[in-house]
């Protein structure tokens, strides 16, 4: 039996652990915690919410691409060269955000998940912007239509600290 856990499992406990935390501590909705990583067809995470089962589907955005492997901390060929990083700073910040953001929000809203009820949790990797960032820029975060999830959250830092936004769903 393997027991290691992979860096995306990693990531999405992580992910988990923070927006728990500051669910918990900042909504009157009872307490949330993790309880398991899943595989397809079912979402990335069982959490449960003041002890009932709650299905978490987990992703994440750093910016550019040339961000994400920054702060993935990847090395040798998949490292960023600092020419990659300083065009990188140069993308405006709103495109270094809602691009990425619009993107996942669109690619999970087409997926199929067992288990009910099915949260998304997206976790912003680059601490560059705080909730009031986000907030200002609402009208250009895109929900599809249709998707699956009962609701929707953006933790707008890896940890708790710039707040989450409910993006979808009657809280």
């Amino acid at each position: 039996m393997n027991n290691t856990v992979s860096e995306k499992e990693g990531l999405e406990q992580g992910a988990i652990t923070n927006f728990a935390e500051y669910f918990s501590a900042n909504s009157n909705r009872g307490h949330l915690m993790f309880k398991e990583s899943l595989q397809p067809p079912y979402p990335d995470t069982l959490c449960e919410l003041t002890g009932q089962p709650l299905y978490v589907e987990v992703a994440h955005i750093y910016g550019t691409e040339t961000d994400a492997k920054y702060l993935l901390r990847r090395t040798g060929r998949a490292q960023p060269t600092k020419q990659e990083r300083l065009k990188s700073t140069l993308t405006p910040l709103d495109k270094r955000y809602l691009i990425p953001l619009n993107k996942v929000l669109k690619s999970k809203a087409e997926k199929i998940y067992k288990g009910k009820p099915v949260w998304l949790l997206v976790r912003n990797g680059l601490p560059l912007w705080t909730s009031e960032d986000f907030n200002e820029h609402i009208n250009e975060i895109k929900i599809p239509k249709k998707h699956p999830f009962d609701e929707i959250w953006l933790l707008c830092a890896p940890s708790g600290q710039f707040g989450a936004i409910q993006l979808y769903g009657n809280a």
